[in-house]
């Protein structure tokens, strides 16, 4: 009889144990939904908020495109060839590329020049300096001794060869009508020293645009 009734009591204390627990746990328990309801404002803002970040960036990636189409824009410079008349030069369908850089804008024209019209004889840029105030670009012609043509023999000779032959050097490296920064003289140098020859006077000395 005992035993029984201590049996009844053990079962009515496990049972208010049970109780309590689930009580603790049900009051510990966060209200799932109205936490939800009260973070849903706060999603939405923040959803709005990265909607005007993105519009805000198409806005400056457009901007920085258009800015950066500007900036690539190339101006461009005739070449000069022989006139049909061998009398002068005009400016043939070529166009020169011009750079930031004089220094390598002379150096695309020289190498045009260079391959159209003295069967590949180098023209050397030496380099652009201040004289006087002005900038003067020093150019070089070299010879090539594995070449059958020269300088000397077939550019320099003969009053109209010897004009054509300075006119094409003059025109595609002072290029008059270009009104973008650009050199204010040429000196024109052979092997490195003023050319000696009768009929291109004009070389070793400074000749202004």
């Amino acid at each position: 009889m005992k035993l029984r009734y201590l049996g009844i009591a053990l079962s009515l204390l496990l049972l208010v144990g049970c109780g309590v627990q689930t009580e603790q746990a049900t009051a510990t328990q966060p209200p799932v939904n109205s936490q939800q309801s009260s973070n849903q404002p706060s999603l939405n803002q923040q959803i709005e908020q990265l909607e005007d970040n993105i519009q805000d960036l198409e806005t400056k990636i457009e901007d920085l495109e258009a800015t950066n189409k500007e900036e690539v824009e190339i101006a461009f410079v005739p070449f000069y060839t022989v006139d049909e008349n061998w009398m002068g030069v005009e400016p043939s369908s070529i166009q020169i590329p011009v750079t930031e850089n004089i220094e390598e804008s002379l150096n695309n024209i020289g190498s045009i020049l260079s391959t159209e019209e003295f069967y590949d004889l180098p023209i050397e840029v030496v380099g652009v300096g201040i004289v006087d105030g002005k900038k003067i670009a020093n150019i070089n012609l070299k010879e090539d001794y594995n070449s059958d043509m020269s300088w000397e023999n077939s550019f320099f000779q003969g009053s109209t060869g010897g004009q054509i032959t300075v006119a094409l050097i003059e025109e595609n490296f002072l290029q008059r009508n270009y009104s973008g920064e650009w050199i204010d003289g040429i000196i024109v140098t052979y092997e490195g020293e003023r050319p000696s020859q009768d009929h291109v006077p004009e070389f070793g000395e400074t000749i202004y645009r």
